[in-house]
């Protein structure tokens, strides 16, 4: 029986990133489909450099394009709830 991949991301890409790519990857049946980040730049060349297909500087034009099964929220702290609320009001963990 072949397990079905779920696809998640990353917003931010920040030093916590590879942490959290690195636990992601080593789920099976786990694919990290996209990163997010304010600066679409950094977004880009973290996913260029970690294999990572997508990468978007708009977390609303991520969750509009991806079939999301979770998303992990990397930014600091202090600025978690916005793009967790946006998270949760497109219906995805």
């Amino acid at each position: 029986m072949s397990q079905k991949s779920v696809d998640v991301a990353l917003v931010g890409a920040g030093y916590i990133s590879d942490s959290h790519l690195k636990a992601l990857r080593a789920l099976p049946g786990v694919r990290v489909a996209a990163v997010c980040d304010v600066n679409e730049g950094r977004a880009q060349r973290w996913a260029q450099a970690n294999g990572i297909p997508k990468a978007y500087g708009d977390l609303g034009t991520m969750l509009a394009s991806e079939k999301l099964a979770a998303v992990h929220v990397l930014t600091p702290p202090n600025i978690h709830i916005e793009p967790g609320l946006a998270v949760l009001e497109a219906g995805v963990d």
